[in-house]
């Protein structure tokens, strides 16, 4: 890992805060996707592109995550990539 990445995960990687969420329900089943560029100062880009897929009842939810990057240097060669592959998830009311 880059010492001074902006994105670096926190080093309680067990906690998770929701900051860009968008509501799971899709009548057409499709889920929800989000995509976000960040340009840095030296014109250097990361896209992210996260896809969220699930199903949230009363009592719990249960769905899945795939999350990419890639970034691209200033003159828009590309760089290093990370692929999540598919993330299975749920949450249980306690």
């Amino acid at each position: 890992m880059i010492p001074d990445d902006p994105f670096a995960p926190p080093a309680d990687s067990a906690r998770v805060q929701v900051i860009n969420a968008a509501p799971m329900a899709d009548p057409a089943g499709a889920g929800q996707g989000t995509d976000i560029t960040a340009t840095f100062d030296d014109g250097s880009k990361r896209a992210f592109s996260y896809d969220l897929h699930g199903r949230v009842t009363k009592t719990s939810a249960r769905g899945t995550l795939h999350v990419t990057t890639a970034d691209t240097d200033a003159a828009g060669a590309p760089g290093m990539t990370c692929d999540s592959g598919t993330i299975a998830w749920t949450a249980h009311t306690g």
